[in-house]
């Protein structure tokens, strides 16, 4: 076929329900081996280890399910990607388990220390799938074509460092990366690399985290890149990844302030900071791609924006107000932290309350909208939006029904020529033929001749009237149902057409015709285009739906690439019309699927 759908903005793959269910059932049976694996060496972890330990299990269930469900609603490839990291965080956990318990308890599983091994080697490409992710958000794709660069230059280095951690002598550390509850030197450490190998490999995860950076960076200006190139919907979509992003920038500079204040030492807030960072590391984030994919309350983030920068700044200054009465006042009048000082701080910060407030309101408005922003502005700019968004939707709707008005007037032009040049002419001929036998009543056999050429006429006419109705609505379809209707269609058909309808009953009359008529359109394209030397037209009535696929082993095209043709924009209008969708899935020298969807109830 050489029609092709124009590309879409987002990278949409097929859903493929076996390879979506099987991934994510692995994930879910890693997960439980690891639950069962980490349950008897839970005493011998250490506290940071068991709550990483704890958080990748959760992580990996987290991650597979809302990749999968991405790659359900959306068909977008991240999810796939996301799906991955959901299996190898789950993985990871299973490989911890199994190793610890194999070195804490020696001789009751083989092979402890290469399992930990491979358990620290899986960290690699769980931060690589990351960066993949941040670099195709949110179109599945690259931002353009001069990133395949960047894309090509971050397998090499994967693959480089998958090579360094398996031969490059140190000291693993398990639960990986990085735990201290067990340790033990690499199993297949060398410690003849040699120079070169040395300083290419990289072999260690303080290594890993120096090489992933300019990756992150990368992947942090193609976000910018998209935003400020991309519409307000993908605009929209960003923010909810970058505000997850600010969280754990906050999160990471609080626990370093919290270091610092105490000298190194583990305090309140260093441990709350790294709690916030790793929920928001493990939940929030993947959430924030889910819902910016799936575009789900996509412009509530404009509004949590909003009040995290007010009440941020109106948690800063409220606490140097109180820190500048207590601490400052305090230190000059030799009297630091009494009880007259924090009244006074109380009661200044209960007068500077509502002002303060109402002025990180306005930075907080001119930050997330560019100008101070009441709340009927707020509704006025998404009023505006939605006229936007409705009038676009209706010019689609007045092409697309203009499209089939002009298709329904040539439809009406051809019957009326199938008509004067089909019927008509045999029934033209009937009157002459009827004439003439009137004039040879008076001989026999003339007349019986005449007769039996007037038998053949009304059948030929009879068989264009019916070619005619076949055209219009076959009558075999509406006495016998789609199967049948298809099964002598493909008969006439000039290449080998095979029919897969189990289970198929009857459905409404337009739904029927509708699946009809865009099959024998597939059909037709496949004859004139495709050079294929067979057909397989599936359908099938997955819940509620009816659904079918015409599937060439022709030579394919590239629909990126090729423009739309008259017949595929057809049978995209009509599916339109009925409440369906089409889907085209094309590669050069591959073949052809054309997958629709139609809302049918039997």
């Amino acid at each position: 076929m050489t029609q092709a759908p124009e590309p879409a903005p987002a990278s949409r793959f097929p859903a493929s329900g076996p390879a979506l269910a099987t991934v994510w059932i692995l994930t879910a049976l890693l997960s439980l081996a690891g639950v069962a694996l980490t349950i008897p060496v839970w005493s011998h972890l250490a506290g940071g280890d068991a709550a990483g330990q704890l958080g990748s299990l959760l992580g990996g269930a987290w991650f597979a399910s809302l990749g999968g469900l991405i790659v359900r609603r959306a068909r977008n490839r991240i999810g796939w990607l996301m799906l991955g990291v959901g299996f190898l965080l789950s993985l990871q956990n299973a490989t911890s388990g199994y190793a610890i318990v194999g070195i804490v308890s020696p001789g009751t599983l083989p092979a402890p220390k290469l399992v930990g091994l491979f358990d620290e080697w899986a960290f690699i490409p769980i931060i690589a799938v990351l960066i993949a992710t941040f670099l195709l958000f949110p179109t599945g794709r690259l931002p353009s074509r001069r990133w395949l660069p960047v894309a090509w230059l971050g397998l090499l280095t994967t693959a480089s460092t998958l090579a360094g951690f398996a031969v490059w002598p140190r000291i693993i550390g398990l639960p990986a990366p990085g735990g201290v509850s067990v340790t033990f030197p690499n199993p297949l450490g060398s410690r003849s690399l040699g120079p070169v190998l040395s300083s290419v490999l990289v072999g260690t995860p303080n290594g890993l985290a120096v090489a992933s950076q300019p990756f992150f960076a990368a992947a942090v200006a193609s976000l910018v890149v998209r935003y400020r190139r991309g519409d307000r919907e993908t605009r929209q979509q960003i923010k909810w990844v970058a505000f997850m992003f600010a969280v754990q920038f906050a999160a990471q500079v609080a626990a370093l302030a919290g270091l610092v204040a105490k000298s190194g030492a583990g305090s309140r807030v260093t441990t709350i900071a790294y709690a916030v960072s790793a929920v928001d590391a493990v939940v929030g984030i993947p959430m924030a791609v889910t819902l910016a994919i799936l575009k789900y309350r996509l412009y509530q983030i404009d509004v949590i924006i909003n009040k995290a920068v007010k009440y941020g700044l109106l948690s800063v200054a409220l606490t140097a107000v109180y820190a500048a009465i207590v601490v400052g006042i305090g230190t000059l009048a030799g009297y630091v932290g009494g009880p007259l000082l924090t009244v006074a701080a109380a009661v200044v910060i209960a007068v500077l309350f509502h002002p303060v407030r109402d002025r990180a309101q306005q930075v907080a408005n001119r930050l997330v909208y560019g100008r101070p922003v009441m709340p009927y502005h707020v509704l006025a700019d998404r009023n505006a939006q939605l006229t936007v968004e409705l009038r676009a939707t209706i010019d689609d709707l007045t092409a697309s029904r203009q499209r089939l008005v002009r298709a329904e007037d040539e439809e009406r032009r051809r019957i009326e020529r199938n008509l004067h040049d089909g019927a008509q002419q045999h029934l033209v001929a009937l009157a002459m033929m009827l004439r003439v036998l009137e004039d040879s009543a008076g001989d026999p056999g003339e007349v019986k001749e005449m007769a039996a050429q007037l038998r053949e006429g009304v059948h030929a006419a009879l068989e264009d009237l019916r070619s005619l109705a076949r055209g219009i609505y076959p009558p075999l379809l509406a006495d016998q149902g789609l199967p049948l209707a298809l099964r002598a269609q493909a008969a006439r058909a000039p290449l080998p057409v095979l029919i897969e309808a189990d289970g198929i009953g009857r459905y409404r009359r337009d739904i029927e015709a509708t699946a009809y008529f865009c099959v024998l359109e597939a059909l037709q394209n496949v004859s004139k285009y495709a050079r294929a030397s067979q057909v397989t037209v599936t359908l099938a009535c997955p819940d509620g739906h009816l659904e079918f696929s015409v599937t060439d082993d022709g030579t394919g095209f590239d629909p990126a690439s090729t423009p739309r043709g008259t017949g595929l924009q057809g049978m995209e209008d009509r599916l339109a019309a009925a409440g369906g969708t089409l889907r085209v899935t094309s590669r050069p020298g591959q073949g052809t699927k054309i997958h629709a969807r139609l809302p049918a109830h039997p």
